[in-house]
């Protein structure tokens, strides 16, 4: 299987006169304040993690789901910006930022991608941009937004003519480290207007990585009637691990600890898909609270690459209730045309291997006029779920399921 994480990408009929290039603010050097990161934005955030994850797998029907929920909340948060009236409520109903108003935020959004972009335990690279139809107008405000907040970058171009296509994927294409080829396919339909586009990658390398010598293929049960063999890794740690009713968990930090890999295996009773449908932010704090520093685990984990996408998300959105922003929209502040969302579209990867991880994702948003265990045993030779996370806030920054196909 191939896993690769993918760039977060918006298309907007939105917006505007803004010059041909924009400038980055997020430079390496650039500070970050974590009183400025709203608790609630984090929390919103895992809440829709969750959320989209469940719809999304309950579409998929036992195959192999692999998202970057920060890549949508990022791309849809970007768009949230310019809504106004109903559409605004609603879209910070579903994002999860009740409590919170557009400035809060983008305040919290500027603060948190230059911390994440700064972290020494992984690589992670965060860009963002907005392509605008010639001649479009969209509002000075919410361009400025894009581009303090987002760290966005502005393009002006004819959206339609072919290399434009070419020059957008080859933006996605760098900013994910050549691990997203192409996210759009030529032409942009002539009704949109802009396109909003968000890029995360990441890759890092455990603390302990495993023995490559010690890879070897096993069976990995797919289902009750299939096997599969594939090379699984392994090694003897002492590693945070924890048990629950139906599960077991650990997770494997990166570099120094300050992000980590959970990965949640369900007992042999337990089928996967019903423990998605199950999981929701309460259940995920008590998964990682759960955890405690073990001696002598042995670790059994599949090497995999999952590819997935390109996936509509409307859908999924839709059950979660976006639904005027898709019809009666209201995006008011992002241009004085009527805009409303056509599509939303998603494509992540990830490897994960003795060495590490990596991973890139990208969505798009089309938007037209209109108690410790001694000796314990981690054997994932049956589906289980995988979150990488940032340890600081416990946001999610990548989320899969592997069915071993």
């Amino acid at each position: 299987m191939k896993v690769k994480w993918i760039a977060l990408a918006l298309f907007c009929s939105l917006l505007t006169a803004c010059g041909d290039e924009g400038n980055s603010i997020f430079n390496s050097g650039e500070s970050f304040d974590h009183k400025k990161i709203d608790d609630s934005l984090i929390e919103g955030n895992t809440d829709f993690s969750w959320e989209i994850f469940r719809e999304l797998s309950a579409e998929d029907q036992s195959q192999s789901t692999f998202i970057s929920p920060f890549s949508i909340s990022t791309a849809l948060s970007m768009t949230y910006q310019g809504s106004e009236g109903g559409t605004e409520e609603e879209m910070n109903e579903v994002l999860g930022y009740e409590g919170m108003d557009k400035d809060e935020v983008a305040e919290s959004y500027k603060h948190y991608i230059r911390y994440l972009t700064q972290l020494e335990d992984a690589k992670i690279n965060v860009g963002n941009s907005i392509w605008i139809e010639k001649e479009f107008s969209v509002k000075d405000e919410f361009i400025e937004t894009n581009r303090e907040s987002f760290d966005s970058e502005v393009f002006e171009r004819t959206l339609s003519k072919p290399e434009v296509v070419e020059e957008v994927n080859e933006w996605v294409d760098d900013e994910t480290e050549g691990m997203i080829k192409e996210l759009l396919t030529s032409p942009i339909d002539p009704n949109v207007k802009m396109v909003l586009l968000n890029a995360i990658y990441f890759k890092g390398d455990w603390s302990e990585p495993f023995d490559e010598n010690k890879t070897e293929k096993r069976e990995f049960q797919v289902s009750n009637d299939k096997k599969n063999s594939i090379p699984f890794m392994e090694k003897n740690t002492t590693i945070h691990y924890g048990e629950g009713d139906n599960y077991q968990a650990i997770k494997m930090p990166y570099g120094k600890g300050s992000l980590g890999m959970y990965v949640i295996l369900p007992d042999e009773s337990t089928n996967l898909e019903s423990m998605i449908q199950e999981m929701d932010s309460s259940m995920w704090n008590t998964i990682v609270q759960n955890l405690e520093d073990t001696e002598d685990v042995v670790i059994q984990l599949p090497k995999f690459e999952v590819e997935y996408g390109l996936k509509n998300l409307n859908k999924s959105l839709q059950s979660l209730g976006l639904d005027q922003a898709y019809n009666d929209a209201n995006f008011s502040a992002m241009s004085g045309n009527d805009l409303r969302i056509d599509r939303v579209l998603h494509k992540a990867v990830i490897e994960v291997n003795e060495k590490g991880s990596e991973a890139a994702a990208a969505t798009a948003v089309n938007m037209t006029e209109s108690a410790p265990a001694i000796n314990a045993e981690f054997i994932a030779n049956r589906p289980f779920l995988y979150v990488i996370a940032d340890e600081e806030h416990q946001s999610i920054l990548f989320l899969g399921s592997y069915y071993g196909d």
